[in-house]
């Protein structure tokens, strides 16, 4: 299905070239739409901030080039981004060249499908982040993620969480055909969480305060302007830890950690009517999402896999 509408996938992301910045980020506090590129991006960085900057690093699916100017900014120099979609790489190359006057865009951003990618050189660290839906055979995938990384190199991958499904109360509970399989995995997947359970109950006592400090009668402003964006042309695909477990197996790759994100409150359904409240209380739980309890209020997962 997905390689039948990868023209469709295209023109989507070139029609949302110039908006997309604001919708996936919130910079000015309006979180009408949950910031997902913000918070990912977030988690990477922070896994990043940990290395050597002489790191050479490749982001498959840069879009608008946003985590290669984060990971420009904590300073890391060899950064290469690809995309297939022709105009979020025009504009990835604008707003470079606007920010960083002194880099060529052209050296960093190139057009390319990551269902096809071939470069002459291997990389320390690779990051796809927002693409794996979008790839047509994903075991193929992940194999040229082998292929392209360095011996020790670490690539961070991001999924939506089908495990989420037992808890979101929408269509896509509905539909689940393994349920008791997605709940016996809840318990499986603990270990990879980078806080494991003993230290659980102290991050959610913290993340409580948080969110009761964070809050405010403003975020249930009605005058607050909703954003809005168009939805993707057909359904995504969903993985849960340990599909990706077996399938980075199957490329003689190692999953280390998994960190949750777009956590939720309650079930989606019901933070339509107020949306800013909604997501601001997501975005400040977000700690939880390094706890096994992400596993089933994290809506999406980043994972960091190794080539030992």
């Amino acid at each position: 299905m997905l390689d039948k509408n990868k023209s469709k996938s295209i023109d989507y992301w070139n029609s949302s070239s110039g908006t997309w910045k604001n919708i996936a980020y919130s910079p000015d506090g309006n979180l009408t739409v949950f910031p997902s590129s913000q918070i990912r991006n977030g988690i990477v960085i922070s896994e990043l901030s940990k290395m050597k900057k002489d790191k050479k690093i490749l982001d498959i699916g840069c879009a608008d080039g946003k985590l290669i100017r984060e990971m420009l900014d904590a300073g890391f120099t060899y950064v290469k981004g690809v995309d297939n979609s022709p105009d979020m790489i025009s504009e990835a190359k604008r707003i470079l060249k606007k920010d960083y006057p002194n880099l060529n865009p052209d050296d960093i951003f190139f057009v390319a499908d990551a269902d096809g990618i071939v470069l002459d050189e291997n990389f320390d660290v690779i990051t796809a982040i927002g693409l794996i839906e979008y790839v047509k055979d994903i075991n193929l995938f992940i194999s040229k993620v082998y292929d392209l990384l360095k011996h020790n190199g670490i690539a961070f991958i991001e999924s939506r969480n089908k495990l989420f499904n037992i808890f979101s109360a929408n269509e896509y509970t509905s539909n689940i055909k393994d349920m008791p399989n997605l709940i016996r995995e809840l318990d499986l997947v603990k270990k990879f969480s980078p806080i494991q359970s003993n230290s659980t109950d102290a991050v959610v006592l913290e993340t409580m305060s948080e969110i009761a400090n964070g809050l405010s009668r403003k975020d249930l402003d009605s005058d607050i302007k909703k954003k809005s964006f168009k939805k993707y042309p057909f359904e995504l695909p969903q993985y849960t830890p340990l599909e990706f477990v077996d399938l980075c197996k199957e490329a003689n790759l190692k999953m280390k950690e998994v960190v949750y994100y777009h956590c939720h409150p309650f079930a989606p359904r019901y933070g339509i009517e107020f949306p800013q409240l909604f997501n601001k209380i997501g975005v400040l739980m977000q700690p939880l999402g390094y706890t096994p309890i992400g596993a089933i209020i994290g809506s999406a997962f980043v994972s960091k896999i190794e080539k030992c």
